[in-house]
């Protein structure tokens, strides 16, 4: 019995741009080991925490973001992140 399995991948477009260079800016922090990411604050909730993990280092944000409002913050981030290592 073959099972054939068809993968659909829908593609999302950034809605809030932080700035030009933030993708850019996100490829660096991976690249160097900085990977942010949403987290449910609890089951079934709109709302979602921020876990940066640095590194090895976990961090989880204390406020509560809006899933419209959680991939400006991500971006926001990645772009500190950047700035803050790269500039002198």
């Amino acid at each position: 019995m073959t099972f054939i399995i068809f993968v659909i991948v829908k593609k999302y477009k950034i809605k809030n741009y932080f700035r030009k260079d933030q993708l850019e800016a996100m490829g660096w922090c991976i690249g160097k080991g900085i990977k942010i990411f949403p987290s449910a604050s609890r089951w079934g909730s709109k709302e979602c925490t921020i876990t940066i993990m640095n590194n090895g280092t976990k961090t989880v944000s204390e406020e509560l973001y809006a899933k419209d409002d959680v991939g400006t913050k991500i971006y926001e981030l990645y772009c500190h992140f950047y700035d803050y290592n790269t500039k002198s």
